[in-house]
């Protein structure tokens, strides 16, 4: 294995089947989570690191290679602590029948 196996390669396009999002969170920033946005989604930590924190107080960070699931976890916010920007890039199954673009998260 060479350090190229260990790069992250994310498609740049989703096709079809897939709407693809990618939210960026600029150093320091936080972000709210509502669950429904992410309805059937899974994220990869493209670079950077998150701190995902929880209605009950909880928090957990993940960096760059991680990959989320955010359905069921009780989350309220996403936070970057770092000193550089999170991407996060999230792949979901478009809903039967449709074939437009997918509205970018707030």
């Amino acid at each position: 294995m060479d350090a190229q196996d260990d790069d992250l390669c994310l498609p740049a396009r989703a096709g079809r089947a897939f709407r693809l999002r990618e939210v960026t969170l600029p150093p320091g920033d936080w972000q709210a989570v509502v669950e429904d946005e992410w309805l059937g989604t899974m994220i990869v930590v493209q670079c950077g690191e998150v701190e995902l924190h929880c209605l009950r107080g909880g928090q957990r960070s993940f960096r760059a290679g991680a990959v989320l699931w955010f359905e069921g976890l009780g989350l309220r916010a996403m936070h970057n602590p770092g000193e550089c920007d999170t991407v996060l890039v999230a792949f979901a199954r478009r809903a039967k029948g449709t074939c437009g673009d997918i509205p970018p998260l707030r």
